[in-house]
Order: C-alpha cells, then sequence, then structure tokens
C-alpha cells in the first residue's frame, strides 16, 4: 500500500470511528471540529481527502454537531466554505464505501 493510501485509510477509520463514539451533542462538537481541522492538515498531492463527502455524513447523522459547526464557521473560513457544501448523502456515502473498497481489503473497517 503506498503511503497517501495509508493516509487516506487512517483517516477514513478516524471517521468511522468518530461517528461511533461520539453522539449528537454539544460535548462531541470538539471531537468532530479537531477531525476536520487534522483532515484539512492532511497534504497529499496524489490523493484527496473526501471532506466533502464527511461534511455531508456529518450534516446528516449530526444535525446539531453540524449545526454549532456552522454557528462557529464565521470566524473561519475554511470552517464556513466546508459547512456550505451541498451533497447528497447517499452520493458521500456511495464514494466513502467505494474509496474503502479501493484501498483495503475485507473486514480492515469492520473491527
Amino acid at each position: 500500500m503506498k503511503r497517501n493510501e495509508h493516509e487516506l485509510q487512517e483517516v477514513l477509520k478516524r471517521f468511522e470511528s468518530l461517528l461511533k463514539q461520539y453522539p449528537d451533542k454539544q460535548e462531541s462538537l470538539h471531537f468532530f471540529k479537531t477531525f476536520i481541522k487534522g483532515v484539512l492538515r492532511v497534504k497529499s498531492t496524489t490523493t484527496n481527502m473526501p471532506i466533502a463527502e464527511f461534511m455531508s455524513i456529518i450534516k446528516h447523522e449530526r444535525p446539531l454537531v453540524f449545526k454549532l459547526l456552522k454557528q462557529q464557521s464565521s470566524n473561519d473560513s475554511y470552517l464556513k466554505f466546508l459547512t456550505e457544501i451541498n451533497m447528497n448523502n447517499k452520493a458521500a456515502n456511495n464514494n466513502i464505501s467505494k474509496l474503502k473498497e479501493q484501498i483495503t481489503s475485507p473486514n480492515l473497517f469492520n473491527n
């Protein structure tokens, strides 16, 4: 596996873990915001991090967290841009599933 695939694989695993671990509560906001900022810091010339897909899934599965992110975006241009992304949730989940299939072996994400 190439390094960029490993980075993508780790980001996908962290996102899945984030969704499992943190409910749609105000107390979860910090963890989602930290994750998003971390994904933005990943530098890769060959792999695009699926940030639009992540934002769509957060918007759909964690609406309160998304609302709080949007409220905080007035002071953060990157966050403002990301909370304005409008992607169909089904398409976002399909894209994430395809990425997982492309870079992982079976059962990697089912731990």
